[in-house]
């Protein structure tokens, strides 16, 4: 099998975890999800099966020398769909904050989606952190509330991949607390 392209969404830096607004100042939640990105792109540099990595973001991004998509506004499943269209399979399209992931759960995701579609669930089970695809055919992106529901709809035979580093996502101050434990949480200090 060819090499997987990995797309990563990125928000624009003031966009970024608004849901942790209450907790965090901007610049806390600006650095949080840059060091969220970093990891996950150090994850998918270091996977084997991954031979190129696309950011999908408005503006560049710190550090980052590699490709970029343009994110012109149209929302993120517009704009994942016009990228994946441009890149071709196979596809993995991961979200920029996952702190947890590790090497083995990009391996489980690729392999399970070798052939396919498979779906890595958030620690809810309703949403969707990352999707493994072989084969695009007709997929249709549709992240959002409840979007491993619309996404499995798709595919009849689609894998779904429950794995801690897949599942655990930064969105809410209690999704942080799980990862960092409480007092790191609170001073935004995550060290991974």
């Amino acid at each position: 099998m060819k090499a997987w392209h990995a797309l990563v969404p990125i928000k624009a830096a003031a966009d970024r975890k608004t849901r942790l607004a209450d907790r965090l100042s901007p610049g806390e939640r600006i650095a949080l999800s840059e060091r969220m990105l970093r990891h996950v792109l150090a994850i998918l540099q270091a996977t084997e099966a991954i031979g190129s990595i696309t950011l999908l973001a408005s503006d560049p991004v710190a550090g980052w020398y590699g490709a970029r998509l343009s994110d012109d506004g149209r929302g993120l499943n517009a704009e994942v769909q016009a990228a994946a269209a441009r890149i071709g399979d196979p596809l993995l399209v991961i979200h920029a904050d996952l702190p947890a992931l590790a090497v083995a759960d990009i391996r489980a995701l690729t392999h399970a989606g070798r052939n396919g579609v498979a779906l890595a669930a958030d620690r809810h089970r309703r949403g969707t952190n990352a999707i493994a695809l072989g084969r695009r055919d007709d997929f249709v992106f549709a992240f959002g509330p409840d979007s491993l529901a619309r996404h499995r709809t798709q595919c009849s035979a689609t894998a779904i991949i429950e794995r801690p580093g897949l599942a655990l996502d930064i969105d809410v101050f209690e999704d942080l607390t799980l990862f960092a434990g409480d007092r790191a949480a609170r001073q935004a200090q995550i060290a991974f």
